[in-house]
């Protein structure tokens, strides 16, 4: 991953359509403020994400793309 951060080179996977968590700024500051810890880093955050959408059944780019529409449109919230 040389050259690149760990959370572009999820992305890129993304948007080739491989399953995964972009952990950036919005996505970290929402999972932080649901579990009330400011010491997650991102790639925690991004396992964190996808065991949840395991759990639920759900594709975790699905579940990514919801919490960062929902954390960009709602600032004052998180």
């Amino acid at each position: 991953m040389r050259g690149c951060g760990e959370v572009t080179w999820s992305y890129f996977g993304m948007l080739l359509g491989r399953p995964d968590v972009k952990a950036d700024t919005w996505v970290v500051r929402y999972v932080r403020h649901q579990l009330r810890d400011d010491r997650l880093s991102p790639s925690g955050v991004r396992q964190l994400v996808v065991a949840a959408a395991d759990k639920m059944g759900l594709n975790p780019t699905h579940l990514d793309h919801a919490i960062w529409s929902y954390a960009r449109s709602h600032p004052r919230d998180i």
